[in-house]
């Protein structure tokens, strides 16, 4: 099941590549990314390294995007309401 979570991952990774996404669609797959390693066992390490892929898009994305104050506000809005589900 996890090997199929990662390679779903790393399918929906590639897929987003080369798209326009705006910075609410960024923070969405960020989120869901973070979601579905969240539910991977702390001791497989193939969990941890699908967390540092998330991390990873997280950054990649924002500087997508950082420069654009309304899609930097809808990337912050979205990764707020994100956060709070882990809380």
């Amino acid at each position: 099941m996890r090997k199929l979570l990662l390679v779903a991952l790393a399918v929906s990774m590639v897929s987003a590549c080369g798209k326009n996404e705006t910075g609410k669609d960024i923070a969405e797959d960020v989120c869901e990314c973070i979601k579905k390693t969240d539910r991977l066992s702390t001791d497989d390490p193939l969990s941890v390294q699908a967390k540092k892929d998330c991390i990873t898009k997280g950054i990649e994305g924002w500087n997508k995007i950082k420069d654009n104050k309304k899609e930097a506000d809808d990337y912050t809005a979205v990764m707020s309401k994100c956060a709070e589900g882990f809380e």
